[in-house]
């Protein structure tokens, strides 16, 4: 080991710290033999601050043992496995992984495992990289969203989801790097949480927030008047009464008068018991309540009555966060991260000091039926196997309708930025291809991809905070990306719909846990201009569903192309047709409005016609006079 862990100590020496005694289990994990080489990330706690961790990453190798230029005593089979081990205090996992690989292989090219000085080196090179710096940029080395997205596809908001309400949620799944990886990268998709949010991810210790769930109503305060002395007399007791009188011919007509009579009074001296004996323990414990009593025996409930004191203050982020409040306390205060961990540590199921937990494992041991009772819910190497055991939170887990329309459109811009990048490329990006593309922020893409997830929990904790108001959230149309297709409705929706498009019994339950309440007693001023909106508010499941069928599906992509070959079809086909329809739709209307006109002269002139013959027989006959010379000459 380099530098040593104790003072005096060697480079061969095999004697770890108690707190490090897991450490072979987790460099060298369970299945390991069944692979050349592999690598695996592991928390252990600080040597110096119990509440602390670091962040180990170890490579293993084996190799068969007739090749060893050197043996030592403890080589007897006949292969031989090492691991090379860094502890860091930053949370590089993947940036780490790539170096420490290529010092794994060099030290097992040398065939000699006592030449350790390969280890110096290796520490001064690894101080060198390591910088404030390289945290913000290469935290996220190795972790691919878009390969967590296309595995788990819808399911990957569901766990994003139940991680945020800080239950037992195991993940198992081979070899351990894949493990290890997907923890992480499901990590990263909550902001800032793997720079600045892991450092007490694997502390176990008891803690005042040891309680699931529990609202300021749950915290009770008891003061005590320090200065009096315990009171030890007896308050007094009131007599019994005695019972009625009772005439003998009414005792005579009820058989079993006297049986009630001595059950009734033993009754009441069994009340009587009781009450004196409540005195006794209220005087003795509460200083000053015999006088009380004897004073004012009415009165003795309220006089006895404590004050309850206000409610504790909300807890508060042990992290630095930023001005939106960020990274969320999801893992403080005995709630535990372990990427992986050994057999060794199964008893953390159990430990009633671990409030909540995200642990991996590989051993098929995790997953027998007396351990899941111990957990919320499992999640395997893919989709279809993911579990969660309790029906009350798996019904808090459904996704609604914006929900699915959010993850769908998640995986679209993936697929399609994944066959782009497939087009450009004859295979497997290569390291330094990953390098190239770091930081880009097209669509589909990592950063992309956290950016949308970000966008999304930002919503979701202002639609959860009451006063979401008063930080300057507007409910206007959210500004993600994802509204380019203008789902999101207008203005004007009340909380409770807001809350339906994350399901409202999930925000109920939200505002319950531990790091909501200390997000809420932070700083949030960043969020000033935030969207307190779902950012696919408006949009259906059922669209969705189509959406997906149409191209999730071989019967719907056959569909969907037969459906455009017929447009296709239909639009050439129109444009053929349509002419000869338009032409022959204007001569049919010029034939019928020469007809309508030809008809409309003939009715007027057989109107005028008419008009004509009705006015010469309205006019008087006129009488035509007779000339007398014409008369008188033909007499």
């Amino acid at each position: 080991c380099y530098p040593p862990l104790f003072p005096g100590q060697g480079h061969d020496a095999s004697e770890l710290p108690e707190e490090w005694q897991n450490l072979p289990y987790l460099a060298l994990p369970d299945g390991a033999h069944n692979y050349e080489q592999d690598h695996v990330y592991f928390v252990l706690p600080s040597l110096t601050d119990r509440e602390r961790s670091v962040f180990c990453v170890a490579c293993y190798r084996q190799i068969d043992s007739d090749k060893l230029v050197s043996k030592s005593e403890d080589v007897t089979r006949s292969s031989v496995q090492k691991s090379v081990v860094v502890v860091s205090r930053a949370p590089l996992f993947g940036a780490i992984r790539q170096r420490l690989s290529h010092v794994a292989e060099s030290y097992f090219e040398l065939r000699d495992f006592s030449r350790v000085e390969i280890m110096e080196e290796t520490f001064m090179d690894f101080k060198r990289a390591v910088t404030k710096n390289s945290v913000s940029t290469q935290v996220f080395s190795g972790l691919s969203v878009k390969e967590l997205l296309l595995r788990y596809r819808q399911k990957l908001l569901v766990l994003f989801k139940l991680i945020l309400l800080e239950r037992r949620v195991l993940v198992h799944m081979n070899p351990a790097s894949q493990l290890g990886n997907t923890l992480l990268t499901l990590a990263s998709l909550y902001p800032s949480l793997i720079e600045c949010g892991l450092s007490r991810c694997g502390a176990v210790f008891k803690s005042r927030y040891n309680f699931r769930n529990l609202s300021d109503s749950d915290f009770v305060s008891i003061e005590r008047d320090t200065d009096a002395l315990p009171s030890t007399a007896a308050s007094p007791t009131t007599p019994t009464p005695p019972p009625p009188p009772s005439t003998p011919a009414s005792k005579e007509s009820q058989p079993h008068g006297r049986l009630q009579d001595a059950l009734g009074g033993a009754a009441t001296g069994l009340i009587s018991s009781v009450r004196a004996g409540i005195a006794r323990v209220s005087s003795a414990g509460i200083p000053g309540a015999a006088a009380a009593t004897a004073e004012h025996p009415a009165a003795e409930p309220q006089q006895q009555q404590q004050p309850r004191s206000p409610s504790p203050p909300p807890p508060r982020s042990p992290f630095d966060i930023d001005d939106c409040g960020f990274p969320l306390a999801l893992f403080a205060e005995s709630a535990i991260f372990l990427p992986y961990v050994s057999l060794q540590q199964i008893g953390l199921l159990e430990d009633a000091n671990v409030r909540a937990c995200l642990l991996g494992a590989n051993n098929v041991l995790f997953r027998q039926p007396q351990t899941r009772r111990r957990i919320d819910a499992l999640l395997g190497a893919d989709a279809a196997d993911f579990a969660i055991y309790d029906r009350g939170l798996a019904r808090l887990l459904r996704l609604t309708g914006p929900d699915e329309a959010f993850i769908q459109r998640l995986l679209d811009k993936a697929t399609s930025a994944g066959a782009a990048t497939a087009d450009n490329a004859d295979g497997e990006l290569t390291l330094e291809d990953e390098d190239l593309f770091a930081g880009s922020e097209w669509e589909g893409s990592d950063d992309w991809l956290r950016a949308q997830f970000r966008a999304y929990l930002t919503a979701l904790l202002l639609t959860a905070d009451s006063s979401s108001g008063a930080a300057g959230a507007e409910p206007a149309a959210s500004n993600s990306s994802l509204d380019e297709s203008g789902g999101g409705g207008g203005g004007g929706s009340g909380s409770s719909s807001e809350e339906g498009d994350f399901n409202a019994s999930y925000v109920r339950a939200l505002r319950a846990t531990f790091h909501y309440r200390a997000w809420l007693a932070g700083p949030r001023h960043g969020l000033a201009g935030a969207s307190r909106r779902h950012p696919c508010h408006g949009q259906s499941a059922l669209g969705v569903r189509l959406n997906q069928f149409l191209t999730g599906t071989d019967q719907g992509r056959k569909v969907s192309s037969a459906v455009q070959s017929t447009g296709r079809a239909l639009e050439d086909t129109g444009k053929v047709v349509g002419g000869a329809i338009y032409n022959a739709g204007s001569a049919m209307s010029g034939f019928l409005s020469g007809l309508s006109s030809k008809a409309a002269s003939r009715l007027s002139g057989s109107q005028s016609q008419q008009q004509l013959q009705q006015q010469q027989q309205q006019q008087p006959p006129q009488h035509q006079e007779i000339p007398r010379e014409s008369s008188i000459n033909s007499g």
